[in-house]
């Protein structure tokens, strides 16, 4: 009788998280010698992980509805102003596409996190952008994404979220980068270099990691120390060699295949000097 009132318990609390009448909040708890996030009922009872996770992969909040919705749009607009005719004439240039997005899939998966959920990558969006220009960088970019989703190393319902702050931000905020730098700065090698892909890459992870650890806290739930001590205190660790991986890359292509990087042309930054 016991066990019977307990199951029905834990189903109750269960069915009414479903309901959204209850109140839910995180708790911290130990489970196999690893701090989890557990959301706890009226009765102060944690749930198990099999109801959260399953709790996590059913519901979207409100801020994920507006992230798949706001990210469609862009993707839709960016695809209809796509000439497809180019990827499907160059050879060469579809190589060069999908070996830079096998890359960059290699890279996303390779995560590390201290807390569930709370996971690092490298983006290297940057140079993504850079080499192929702002439409084929947000096609190769969502192509990882939706790649990565589907194997299940992101959950589902927050792809809008990652579409918008772990590859259409980036990817928008190193072509502005870029633009800053053709407009206001000397058109030389070294500036393109050291501006548009090392610092760019640098500044694009930090500030998509600030903007993720606020989703985090605001929208998923997770405690502030949670994402500050164990999210937000990384970025000094990635953003140097986030930085070096693009300039580095640039670097090599402008040097021996100047050819392959779009945004590149000698003769702004090389035949006048």
């Amino acid at each position: 009788m016991t066990e019977s009132y307990s199951l029905f318990k834990k189903n109750t609390s269960f069915f009414w998280i479903c309901d959204y009448k209850i109140n839910i909040q995180t708790n911290h708890c130990q489970y196999g010698g690893y701090k989890t996030n557990r959301l706890r009922s009226h009765s102060d009872e944690p749930l198990c992980n099999d109801h959260l996770t399953l709790l996590r992969k059913l519901l979207m909040t409100t801020l994920q509805i507006l992230g798949v919705t706001f990210y469609s749009l862009i993707l839709l607009l960016v695809l209809r102003n796509t000439a497809f005719s180019t990827l499907v004439a160059d050879k060469h240039f579809q190589h060069r596409l999908f070996g830079a997005c096998a890359i960059i899939f290699i890279l996303w998966v390779l995560r590390v996190g201290i807390v569930e959920g709370l996971y690092v990558h490298f983006l290297w969006l940057t140079a993504l952008s850079l080499i192929f220009g702002f439409r084929w960088a947000i096609i190769g970019g969502s192509f990882v994404l939706l790649g990565a989703t589907a194997v299940g190393f992101y959950s589902a319902n927050q792809i809008g979220i990652n579409g918008l702050f772990g590859v259409v931000f980036p990817i928008c905020l190193s072509y502005f980068i870029l633009s800053i730098s053709f407009h206001k700065m000397s058109k030389h090698i070294f500036v393109y270099i050291f501006i548009c892909a090392f610092l760019a890459g640098g500044v694009c992870i930090a500030l998509k990691m600030v903007a993720q650890g606020v989703y985090y806290y605001f929208d998923i739930g997770y405690e502030w120390d949670d994402v500050y001590n164990n999210f937000l205190k990384i970025i000094p660790l990635v953003v140097f060699p986030e930085a070096l991986f693009n300039g580095m890359i640039m670097t090599l292509l402008i040097i021996y295949k100047p050819n392959w990087v779009y945004t590149y042309h000698d003769k702004f930054y090389l035949d006048k000097k």
